[in-house]
């Protein structure tokens, strides 16, 4: 049996014969007895070294801790997302570490062909000339969070601008009060896979939250019904499954994904975007003067932040990925951050390039069935962003370092303080 217990065992035993010789990295030696890739570790940073390690060593690796397997290499991480049918996605994308997960299973967690018929429902809005036909909106959102930001001299960077934006834009598609920000962000915040007691103080603050925020989607739902509808809830209500229209439940669970998916990514994007500009002086004069237009300027920053450290997958059967048996049952998981820094894709991959091209990341999911709904959004959000930053960009300094969050899942910044020069 392909994926048998012994079989797993006797192909670590093979990658371990290399790993314990270990590998000088910076002031560590790594090797697969020390790699850590739990969710607490990356409050102080991603570990490149590991997943370096891990790429080069065993690109196919079981993380005992997790109870998972890690996936590394640019290949085999792309093999496994079109693979659907063998890596499924319907257990959704809780990271198998994070034992305070909220019981929710999203519209995005189901495999083609339900998958797909519920995604072609929404597909109209996402494509790229309706998204097109936002700019003024997202431009408008951007220039006032700007604009209060620089009122105050500055202030936190992802409080004030880099979750704004994107959840303001999200909520006007939605009909969210923007006076709800704090309240919503503050779910979401704790339903998103971490480890973080900023986030999570309690056991069951991830679930309450899920629960609240739920409760919220459907109310909304209900009122738009018989009420005003803007763009995401029109399409909503107009589309039909057969011949049947989506329940309240329904069209609350959309709600609730765009809500989420539609603010926690991109804010990390901008967060993370604007540290790497302000770390590499020489790539930020370029975005000011103009040498490298925004929108490639973003594609990088999609490749170095990769706010989604990785999708979690399921095995559906016995499979070899590699040259590794996975066995049925087993959780798959699939390094976005790691595929990002392949050599044997990226020219000089641990260097930030704004004007690289081709850039071929596979942060918004590259091929298979869930590339990322709102790719066009989350670009046109960050390039607006950037573009309408580009004059304040010399004067901005960080008055404190960054704060992370705890969360192997995403590569999220809770706090960013920066001082803005007169």
């Amino acid at each position: 049996m392909v994926g048998s217990h012994a079989v797993r065992c006797a192909c670590n035993a093979r990658g371990r014969e290399r790993s314990y010789e270990g590998r000088q990295a910076g002031t560590l030696v790594i090797d697969a007895t020390t790699i850590d890739l739990r969710p607490e570790r990356f409050a102080a940073g991603v570990p490149f070294d590991d997943l370096r390690w891990l790429r080069e060593n065993e690109p196919v690796w079981w993380s005992s801790a997790m109870a998972c397997w890690v996936v590394t290499s640019y290949e085999l991480v792309e093999q496994c997302n079109r693979d659907w049918t063998r890596f499924s996605s319907s257990d959704g994308v809780v990271d198998p570490a994070d034992a305070g997960a909220p019981k929710w299973k999203p519209i995005t967690a189901l495999d083609p062909p339900e998958h797909g018929r519920y995604r072609r429902l929404v597909m109209a809005p996402f494509t790229p000339i309706p998204i097109g036909r936002l700019e003024d909106m997202v431009r408008r959102i951007a220039r006032e969070a700007i604009a209060s930001f620089v009122a105050e001299g500055g202030g936190d960077f992802v409080n004030a601008i880099a979750c704004a934006v994107p959840f303001r834009v999200m909520a006007t598609l939605t009909g969210v009060p923007f006076d709800d920000e704090d309240l919503i962000v503050g779910w979401t915040n704790s339903v998103m896979p971490n480890a973080d007691p900023d986030y999570r103080p309690t056991e069951s603050t991830a679930e309450a939250s899920r629960v609240a925020l739920g409760a919220y989607c459907v109310e909304l739902a209900r009122a738009q019904r018989t009420g005003e509808r803007p763009l995401l809830s029109q399409t909503l209500f107009e589309g039909r499954l057969g011949e049947r229209e989506l329940s309240d439940e329904e069209v609350a669970n959309f709600l609730d994904t765009f809500i989420v998916g539609g603010t926690e990514t991109t804010r990390q994007l901008i967060s993370h975007g604007l540290l790497a500009l302000l770390e590499h002086p020489d790539q930020c004069r370029r975005l000011v003067d103009g040498t490298v237009t925004g929108a490639v300027a973003v594609e990088e920053m999609l490749r170095w932040v990769s706010p989604v450290l990785h999708h979690s997958r399921r095995a559906t059967q016995d499979a070899a990925v590699g040259e590794v048996g996975i066995g049925a049952g087993d959780r798959v998981t699939l390094w976005i951050v790691s595929a990002n820094r392949d050599p044997h894709v990226f020219s000089a991959p641990d260097a930030f390039d704004i004007g690289r091209t081709p850039n071929p990341h596979v942060s918004l999911g590259a091929g298979g069935p869930h590339h990322c709904l709102g790719a066009h959004l989350a670009r046109l959000e960050a390039r607006v962003v950037f573009e309408e930053l580009r004059p304040l960009l010399s004067r901005l300094t960080m008055s404190a370092p960054p704060v992370r969050v705890a969360s192997n899942f995403f590569n999220g910044m809770k706090r960013f303080p920066l001082e803005l020069a007169r």
